[in-house]
């Protein structure tokens, strides 16, 4: 199933719904787009939208407040991941699924679009059609579990540094 331009089965979302469920997931989806060096959304606003990168690349960073040497806070951007449209990434499942608070900053590296669904149209798509929502729910909870796993990672192999540099 396409949406426009865009094969929506590429994306692992979305993996396992047959093209009727596609062509019916795809009725709930909205375009956005950004120029290269905006922001799509800000680390602490709200917002209830899944994002499927379809076209260009982002950068998702995060405030790193560091203690200066005059003993003042001081706030820089830390990069987290970026995502390019050929990976056929998703995100913003924290705005989706819990409270519609932004937990990073996502910015556009070169103009980018998107499609995107919003909470309200989830839940109406599991409404009308439960096997989808399973479909997608389960999909998502696996890519959920993978960023976990490599975060877990991540923070033992800091962890393990900080206990070395400081012995």
């Amino acid at each position: 199933m396409r949406h426009k331009d865009i094969s929506l089965s590429n994306f692992d979302i979305l993996k396992g719904l047959n093209e009727k469920q596609l062509e019916s997931f795809s009725k709930k989806l909205t375009t956005a787009k950004v120029k290269q060096g905006i922001d799509l959304f800000v680390e602490g606003s709200t917002g209830e939208e899944l994002f499927f990168l379809t076209k260009g690349s982002v950068k998702i960073s995060q405030k790193l407040p560091l203690l200066s040497e005059k003993m003042a806070t001081e706030i820089r951007d830390k990069t987290l991941i970026t995502l390019n449209a050929d990976h056929h990434p998703c995100f913003g499942e924290n705005g989706l699924l819990s409270s519609g608070k932004r937990i990073a900053t996502v910015t556009a590296i070169e103009d980018s679009s998107f499609l995107k669904l919003s909470k309200k149209d989830l839940s109406q798509i599991v409404k009308e059609d439960p096997k989808i929502g399973v479909i997608f729910l389960y999909n998502l909870a696996g890519i959920i579990a993978e960023r976990l796993s490599k975060t877990n990672t991540d923070v033992l192999k800091l962890t393990t540094a900080l206990s070395i540099a400081l012995s």
